[in-house]
């Protein structure tokens, strides 16, 4: 049970620090992460696998049912978003940037990664309600 509170916790870091690092792309700034920004890719596909140990357990329509209504459209809002941020990103021309992942590059992927933590941290919220209930 403690990984399962251990990858809400990640889930939702991954969360805050992704939407920092959209938003200061968004400015043409460096995000909290500076140059290791590249790391929320990690975090990502790291993320997934408790996601998705929940997730199995889980009816489909069931996966959410412990996340709290608003936490549902927040994800929603996520995945909406990541698809037209990255229309966005494919259409806009990009000058260059300094380093592995320049402010426009990390405005590119930051869409999936929000989306992707969103989703683990809705998964995992409701896997620790679908304990809590249990026990």
């Amino acid at each position: 049970m403690k990984w399962l509170y251990c990858s809400v916790a990640l889930a939702a870091l991954g969360l805050a620090l992704s939407i920092g690092s959209h938003a200061a792309a968004l400015q043409g700034k460096s995000g909290p992460l500076g140059k290791y920004t590249w790391t929320l890719h990690l975090g990502a596909l790291a993320i997934c696998v408790p996601a998705a140990i929940v997730a199995r357990k889980a009816k489909w329509k069931g996966l959410l049912a412990g996340c709290p209504v608003w936490m549902r459209y927040v994800l929603y809002a996520f995945l909406a978003y990541a698809i037209v941020n990255f229309a966005i990103f494919m259409f806009t021309p990009r000058a260059g940037g300094a380093g592995l992942m320049p402010p426009p590059v990390v405005r590119g992927f930051s869409g999936h990664w929000m989306a992707i933590y969103a989703a683990a941290l809705a998964v995992l919220y409701s896997g620790v309600r679908e304990k809590r209930s249990v026990t």
